[in-house]
């Protein structure tokens, strides 16, 4: 099934739902591992989910960009979303995938060490956390995802990076 249609069927059950039934929003997230950290991304922010795509260099790129990838015919940014994150330690491995990403209204790409599940929810399951005790920038963290006894770090993508900062990056055909 692919990421689409699983946005898409879960679009229509919720229309399909009368409003009076309607007391928990649901919602979907994309659950991964990223240098041992539990992570997750609202769906409705990952386009596509693909094994890893190889990566071209980017000239005069910041250290955060690791370099470019062909994506439907487009050359699109590839963020070091460990080094975003402060995280480090994550390992190359069959398990590796690449999400492309809306980020600023602009795909990115971003590579995890391994893909969960993608977790529907009901309900409001976001927590605010203290910054003080988060592992990674909290910049970065929309909040903590408590959901099936486990706690995940939401990563907000509009704080990812800038547009302006997307924008100026010289890419490559």
């Amino acid at each position: 099934m692919t990421l689409s249609t699983v946005r898409n069927t879960a679009t229509r059950s919720a229309d399909a739902v009368a409003p009076s039934r309607r007391e928990k929003p649901k919602r979907q997230f994309v659950c991964f591992v990223l240098a041992g950290q539990e992570l997750a991304l609202p769906i409705m922010s990952v386009q596509q989910i693909d094994r890893p795509i190889p990566i071209r260099p980017i000239a005069s790129a910041p250290a955060l960009i690791l370099g470019g990838v062909q994506v439907r015919g487009r050359t699109i940014p590839v963020l070091d979303l460990a080094r975003r994150l402060g995280l480090t330690g994550g390992v190359a491995s069959e398990d590796q995938r690449m999400l492309i990403l809306e980020v600023a209204g602009r795909p990115m790409a971003v590579t995890i060490d391994r893909l969960s599940e993608i977790l529907p929810t009901e309900g409001e399951v976001v927590e605010a956390t203290e910054p003080s005790r988060l592992a990674v920038d909290p910049y970065c963290v929309g909040g903590v995802l408590r959901v099936k006894g486990r706690s995940l770090l939401l990563v907000d993508p509009s704080h990812l990076m800038d547009a302006a900062d997307i924008d100026r990056l010289v890419i490559p055909c």
